[in-house]
């Protein structure tokens, strides 16, 4: 080892160093950046806010149901190195684990009626997109799976559509956004393609 307890960022999933041209180490020590997060609650006057959820803990990728009663988390296990879907009751504080795949489950997006979460998991080597039932009944399911890494952003108020972000691996495009049809053959589109990358469409 060159160094030991470097500071790792799991948000951005990478280690806190750097090397130089000729040589020389640089890196940040102690744990892990972010880890000590807290969910708050506040109503619109801002005032007495409620903490949400376990704390303290390194959540990543929040969305707020529909109805506004519950949330779904990305949660970091610091041991396994690695989030699962989380989701919480608002009002209750009650919390309910959606995934339990050791790989990376992250960025749960809530289809708009409440019954159904899409996220993003690299249980085959790259992102793909699955579902669950957000009561956390049943097997979770593979929506799309492709060569690209893939993240839903944005389901339609009609429930017939994602958005995600398609991150090519190959050609001159970076980050482009697709749309996904949830019904029928499930065939995905190109909504925009440029040399540039695109990103978190609603």
């Amino acid at each position: 080892p060159l160094t030991e307890r470097t500071q790792v960022d799991f948000v951005l999933s990478r280690g806190v160093f750097s090397v130089s041209d000729n040589g020389v180490l640089v890196s940040q020590s102690g744990g892990t950046v972010l880890a000590d997060r807290e969910l708050l609650w506040y109503e619109r006057d801002g005032k007495n806010p409620k903490p949400v959820g376990a704390a303290p803990a390194l959540y990543a990728q929040i969305d707020i149901s529909p109805k506004e009663d519950r949330l779904a988390a990305g949660i970091f296990d610091l041991n396994a190195g690695s989030p699962d879907i989380w989701i919480y009751d608002i009002a209750r504080n009650v919390p309910l684990r959606l995934t339990f795949d050791p790989d990376f489950d992250a960025s749960p997006i809530w289809s708009p009626d409440g019954s159904r979460i899409v996220w993003r998991s690299n249980r085959k080597g790259r992102y793909d997109i699955y579902q669950k039932v957000s009561s956390g009944a049943g097997n979770d399911e593979v929506l799309l799976e492709s060569e690209e890494n893939k993240e839903a952003t944005s389901w339609s108020s009609d429930g017939e559509f994602i958005a995600y972000t398609n991150s090519a691996v190959r050609g001159t495009t970076q980050n482009d956004i697709w749309i996904l049809p949830i019904s029928g053959e499930r065939k995905p589109v190109p909504f925009l393609q440029t040399g540039a990358n695109e990103t978190s469409a609603q």
